[in-house]
């Protein structure tokens, strides 16, 4: 007989291939195996059946009980499975087969004992089973179904034998037995449905008939031929005894699957085959682990978080760190001298090493969630879950990526323009102070008019009449003011000159970044356009600068040409005045005025021009600072139309653009200003700043920079005023994500409630397929939360993906079916180890037994009873898991 529980680390409920209707070899009628028994071995074990039903019409032979044992010697699971026909027949006259399944446990006396208590009816004559033997009688043979529930029931010799078989009926076609009442007791009274067709649709019918009753259906092949073994089976998931068998009751839906795959099958990279302490302190041998459902139970300070944590740190120690800091979680003291985790894949990851195997998990520390929900921030990290969630979906990643290349574009422009402003800063000062050294330009003009008053008196003097005078005066502005303007051509024409030798052409720096990003196809095909472009715009912008270096040559000329004929006519009138020596000393003296005049009124100008640009700076600033506010609405609409809700899911998402009013008022108000001179400034309109709206925030950005840069607003000593601009016009603005579940807002429900939607965020809508760790996920929610939501969960993610939880909670280790469940134990007075400070034993729910022989706690109980022990409420969940479906 096959001992699951000789091995102490097994990986509990696998899935198996089971065909609990194989007719023996030595069946009698309809035999057609032939006369080589090792084929009819051999074709079983090629077939991967891992356990068979050893079916025979009302009784077993002595070669059933011997080709059982020789099954069992070649690794094959073998229940005894008794074919019957009943007395009643269903609408078309066929008759209802019964099969009943013996328990490995059951011994040959008990089973001919129970073959010599039944009778079956021949034509009008009763006769035991054990006495049926010729295949007439076989085929007329029937039962009464209540005999057989009396026989168990009532009869004392057979007590042993009501807990040790499961009893099912054979479903020929798609159930044409419904419409009678024998069909509606066994539905009720039988454990399974048995099929052995070969239409998906009948199968598929009765499924869906019998889930209303809570039963399993089966497949099998119903072989008596050699080459039909194999062609029908049913996966279980459970270990290939009977109690792993009695799992199907329990579980009729999740443990029972009929496909020709193998059922819930992950790929090798994404599973977690195996793990191991390399520590004195520690049990050195392999924790296998199943690829579906791992529980770690144990008593306080057994060891179980200590696994969970190492397997988390060995794969991946920044996701740990990441979990422990976010919510301010102290990391752990204790550390283990080495661990190390084995891949399906056979890759292996080394605690400590770089092994330069990168494999992604998702871990949720003790008390992770919790925190999570309490923290009161303007941005958490559930802020983050759900843009990772979000971004999964490609039209998502890309508006954020758009996004995040715009905010850029911004900051580099602010900050281009911050420079910008300090160096017209820089600018205005020095030519301000450039003005002062030139003269006072009041006192220059009052000059001016003394020195034209007595340069007039003096021309009279000097023989020129007033018409001489005037055209003198006239004649002398033009002349200085072609001067000036051919000055001004000269400079333009060498600047024009140095452009014509420059090519500016080219993209920003971030489009260039993604354009390097694209595929070569793609980036190829832009850029040879994007060469085109430019080449067509330098062609166009030295055109226009050429032009501009004509007209500026043409106005060289002329101007030139009129110096000229002005200087002619000037001549007679200069020689006139410079006749008189005190007029030609004035005359000088009033140019230079003039000139001095003339240099600060263009002085004035450029000042005037500085200033103009210094306040444009300042209000494009504003206005590109504003633009982040429109970047994210935008960005939101954008996201908003592609998703709103969650494909199959019960999440909706909703998304705002929020200001980061504690952010702004702590890392920057508080942080940059002095804040006992802050009062003084405008009313106090920064102290304790309520944003309204972006428009407004605008406007007191301005108000803001103006005030820092007249010092109106006092700084601490450690910034300067282009640090302080800067970290102003940081972009406050995130998004606020809303979430919903089935109606409700985050934001309302209950702490336990909140910690189960961020769960289901982080895992259920987490597309990797990695391993999922949790440490005691019920600490973080309440009861009802745990019973009705994540045990749900658990049952339907694990399909999909590794799940491995840490816990001391009933229901997730029972009501969730967990595959595998782990127990960990450290040494003590009480509950003693073998070897080790720290041991493990593991296996599946449907382990049970009790060795009192052993003073190990480990070894002294299956891992039925070490969850009740454990556990509390161990009892009352395996109580549970048997009521819901309403089994006896």
């Amino acid at each position: 007989m096959v001992n699951f529980m000789d091995t102490v680390n097994n990986r509990g409920s696998i899935w198996r291939k089971w065909d609990l209707h194989l007719h023996s070899f030595n069946t009698t009628i309809n035999n057609n195996f032939g006369d080589d028994e090792d084929s009819y071995l051999n074709k079983i074990i090629e077939e991967k059946i891992s356990v068979v039903g050893l079916t025979n019409y009302f009784n077993f032979s002595n070669e059933d009980f011997s080709l059982r044992d020789r099954l069992l010697e070649k690794g094959v699971q073998v229940f005894l499975n008794l074919e019957l026909r009943l007395t009643y027949t269903n609408k078309e006259d066929d008759c209802l087969d019964l099969h009943i399944i013996f328990s490995d446990s059951v011994d040959k006396n008990l089973i001919n004992t129970f073959l010599t208590k039944l009778n079956a009816f021949i034509g009008g004559n009763t006769k035991i089973l054990k006495d049926i033997i010729s295949n007439e009688e076989k085929n007329a043979a029937v039962v009464e179904f209540n005999d057989i529930k009396n026989l168990i029931n009532k009869d004392e010799s057979l007590r042993n034998l009501k807990n040790n078989i499961l009893i099912g009926f054979l479903s020929r076609g798609k159930g044409n037995s419904r419409s009678s009442s024998m069909y509606e007791s066994l539905s009720k009274e039988c454990n399974f449905l048995i099929h052995s067709t070969d239409k998906v649709e009948n199968i598929s019918e009765d499924i869906k008939y019998w889930s209303s009753y809570n039963k399993p259906l089966l497949n099998s092949s119903d072989a008596h031929r050699i080459y039909n073994i194999g062609s029908k089976f049913t996966w279980i998931k459970a270990n290939p005894t009977f109690e792993g068998l009695k799992q199907i009751i329990y579980e009729p839906t999740d443990r029972v699957k009929i496909q020709e795959l193998e059922p819930e099958e992950k790929e090798d990279y994404q599973v977690i085959d195996s793990v191991k302490f390399i520590d004195n302190s520690f049990t050195p041998h392999e924790i296998v682990i199943n690829q579906n459902l791992t529980t770690i139970i144990g008593g306080k300070s057994t060891g179980k978080s200590i696994l969970l944590r190492n397997i988390a740190q060995t794969i991946d120690s920044e996701e740990v760190s990441k979990r422990l800091e976010e919510t301010n979680i102290i990391p752990y003291k204790d550390e283990v001298s080495g661990f190390q985790v084995t891949w399906r894949d056979g890759q292996e990851n080394k605690k400590n090493e770089d092994t330069e195997v990168n494999k992604k998990i998702i871990y949720i520390p003790q008390s992770y969630l919790n925190r999570l929900v309490d923290k009161k921030e303007d941005k958490t990290s559930i802020d983050d879950i759900i843009k990772s969630v979000l971004e999964q979906e490609g039209g998502v990643k890309n508006v954020f990526a758009e996004l995040q290349t715009k905010n850029r574009e911004i900051e580099q422009t602010i900050t281009q323009n911050i420079e910008e402003l300090f160096y017209k800063e820089n600018d205005i000062k020095n030519l301000s102070e450039n003005i002062k050294k030139v003269g006072d330009k009041k006192g220059i003009s009052s000059e001016i008019n003394k020195l034209s008053k007595e340069i007039t008196e003096l021309k009279k003097k000097a023989g020129m009449n007033d018409e001489e005078i005037k055209n003198y005066n006239e004649i002398f502005i033009k002349i200085t003011d072609l001067k000036a303007t051919q000055e001004k051509a000269e400079v333009d024409l060498q600047s024009i000159g140095t452009l014509q030798s420059q090519k500016n052409f080219g993209i920003f720096p971030a489009a260039l970044e993604l354009l390097n990003s694209l595929g070569l196809e793609v980036k190829k095909s832009l850029q040879d356009n994007l060469n085109i472009a430019l080449k067509e715009a330098e062609i166009k912008w030295h055109q226009a600068i050429e032009l501009e270096y004509k007209k500026l040559e043409k106005q060289k000329i002329n101007n030139q040409s009129e110096l000229e004929k002005l200087g002619a006519s000037f001549k007679p009138l200069l020689e006139k005045a410079q006749k008189s020596k005190s007029l030609d000393e004035k005359i000088k003296k009033l140019e230079e005025q003039q000139q001095k005049s003339k240099e600060i009124n263009i002085q004035e100008k450029n000042l005037q021009t500085l200033k103009n640009d210094y306040d444009v700076l300042i209000k494009n600033i504003a206005k590109d600072h504003s633009q982040f506010f429109n970047n994210f609405f935008n960005a939101k609409t954008k996201i908003l139309e592609q998703r709103s809700i969650t494909k199959n899911q019960d999440l909706e998402f909703g998304i705002e653009v929020l200001f980061e009013s504690n952010a702004f008022q702590e890392s920057c108000i508080n942080d940059i200003c002095d804040q006992r001179k802050l009062s003084q400034f405008k009313n106090g309109f920064l102290q304790n700043y309520e944003y309204s709206d972006s428009v407004n925030f605008k406007v007191d950005i301005v108000t803001i920079i103006q005030a820092i840069l007249t010092k109106e607003i006092t700084l601490k000593g450690s910034y300067s005023k282009k640090e302080a601009i800067t970290k102003f016009t940081h972009p406050w603005f995130v998004f606020d994500y809303k979430i919903k579940q089935n109606g409700d807002e985050i934001s309302e429900m209950s702490p336990g409630k909140k910690s189960f939607v961020l769960l289901k965020l982080l895992i259920e809508l987490d597309n990797s397929k990695c391993p999922i760790l949790l440490d005691q996920p019920e600490d973080d929610l309440d009861n009802r939360s745990i019973y009705n939501d994540l045990v749900k969960f658990i049952k339907t993610k694990k399909k999909e993906r590794q799940i491995i939880i840490a816990t001391h909670n009933p229901n997730l280790v029972v009501g969730a079916d967990s595959e595998c469940v782990i127990v960990a134990n450290q040494n003590g007075d009480v509950t003693k180890n073998k070897t080790y400070q720290f041991e493990y034993v593991q296996g599946a729910l449907e382990d049970a037994f009790l060795n009192e022989e052993s003073s190990y706690i480990l070894e002294q109980r299956g891992i039925q009873e070490h969850v009740c022990d454990i556990l509390e409420g161990g009892k009352e969940a395996f109580t549970t898991r048997r009521q819901k479906l309403n089994i006896k």
